[in-house]
């Protein structure tokens, strides 16, 4: 749906500037396209195609619509609009999948030391491989507080 798309990556759209009516896969020196088409393919996912100059499209449509006001697409979109937009939705989507991710593996191993909890308390005192697995298992759940960072070069220009 609409709001799964951030307004970051709307602004982002939205301001594109034009920059030139060649589609962005001509400027080849400029990007490294095998690399875009290796990652989706690791994904099980067909990569994106910049051979034209071609704006972007949802794939359902739902995001085309006639209100000006609303339109998520300009109807003279480019193949660089469609990378900024793609850029802003890859960065969601994987901001929701970490997130999925991340209270996945936290409910798992919340789960493994309330078990060995339990069973610890069936038998009297832990012993000290059991002490040692709950240990291990606190180490990786201090590990999920962490967040992460990866740098990329900066993609939107924006008027002043």
């Amino acid at each position: 749906s609409v709001s799964k798309i951030s307004m970051v990556a709307m602004n982002l759209f939205l301001s594109c500037k034009r920059l030139s009516g060649a589609a962005i896969s001509d400027h080849g020196s400029h990007g490294d396209f095998t690399n875009i088409s290796q990652c989706f393919d690791a994904m099980g996912i067909e990569g994106p195609q910049f051979d034209d100059d071609s704006g972007p499209k949802s794939l359902e449509g739902i995001l085309e619509y006639d209100d000006p006001e609303g339109q998520m697409f300009p109807k003279d979109g480019n193949s660089l609009d469609k990378a900024e937009l793609m850029i802003g939705s890859l960065l969601d989507a994987a901001i929701y999948l970490t997130s999925t991710v991340h209270a996945y593996k936290r409910s798992e191993i919340e789960a493994r030391i309330d078990e060995i909890l339990a069973a610890a308390s069936e038998h009297g005192t832990p012993d000290m491989q059991t002490i040692d697995r709950i240990v291990e298992l606190k180490k990786l759940l201090d590990q999920l507080e962490k967040d992460v960072r990866r740098t990329f070069p900066q993609w939107r220009v924006t008027k002043n």
